[in-house]
C-alpha cells in the first residue's frame, strides 16, 4: 500500500503544469490546467489594501542590484527547463498590395529570426502560419503561448529562490572573500 502511495506521489511530481496565454481579437486570456480561464480585459473591482508601515520585510533595490547575478542564475534554472509551445497565426492585410507584401516579408524575417534565436537557448516548439491577404484591409493575429513545467522543478525553484531571498535578507552574498587583502600580497615580483 505504501509503495503505491509513493509511486503516485512521484507520478504527480513529474506531471507537467500547463499555463496558456492566448491573444485573439484584442483580448488576452490565461488558461491554467486547461480548465481555469482568466480573462484579463474585464475590469474587476478590487479592494484596496492598505500599505503597511513596517519596512523590515522590504528589500532595498541596492541589495537586489548587488545580487543580480544570483537572482539571474536562479531564473535561468527555471527558464531553461520550461517547455514553450508557440502557436502563431498572422494574416497580414492592408489597403495597398505593395505594403502588404512588404509587411509580409518583414513579419517573416522578424518572427522566424526570433524563434530561431530562442530555440537555440530554450525549449521552443513553434507552430507558425503567416499569410497575406490582398483582398482584406485589416490584419488579424492569433497567438497562443503555452508554458509547461514539472511540479518537482517548480518546487525546486521555489526552494532555491527562498534560500536566495534569505541570503539577501541576511546580507550575505555568495562571492564575497573573507579578507580584503590582495590575493598575491606577499609576492614581491
Amino acid at each position: 500500500m505504501i509503495y503505491i502511495v509513493i509511486l503516485l506521489l512521484i507520478l504527480i511530481l513529474l506531471l507537467p503544469i500547463k499555463i496558456s496565454f492566448i491573444y485573439e481579437k484584442q483580448t488576452l486570456k490565461i488558461i491554467l490546467f486547461k480548465y481555469w480561464v482568466i480573462n484579463l480585459n474585464k475590469k474587476n473591482k478590487t479592494n484596496k489594501v492598505k500599505d503597511r508601515k513596517n519596512k523590515k520585510n522590504k528589500l532595498d533595490a541596492s541589495a537586489l542590484l548587488k545580487n543580480k547575478n544570483l537572482i539571474l542564475e536562479n531564473l535561468q534554472f527555471i527558464i531553461k527547463r520550461i517547455k514553450f509551445d508557440v502557436e502563431l497565426s498572422l494574416n497580414i492585410a492592408s489597403n495597398d498590395a505593395f505594403n502588404t507584401a512588404m509587411l509580409y516579408g518583414f513579419a517573416n524575417t522578424i518572427i522566424y529570426s526570433l524563434i530561431s534565436a530562442l530555440s537555440n537557448k530554450y525549449k521552443v516548439y513553434p507552430k507558425i502560419d503567416i499569410s497575406c491577404d490582398f483582398n482584406k484591409t485589416k490584419t488579424s493575429l492569433y497567438l497562443r503561448l503555452t508554458l509547461s513545467i514539472n511540479l518537482l522543478l517548480t518546487i525546486l525553484f521555489l526552494v532555491k529562490i527562498s534560500s536566495t531571498y534569505i541570503k539577501i535578507k541576511k546580507g550575505s552574498v555568495i562571492n564575497v572573500r573573507t579578507s580584503n587583502r590582495i590575493i598575491n600580497e606577499n609576492n614581491n615580483g
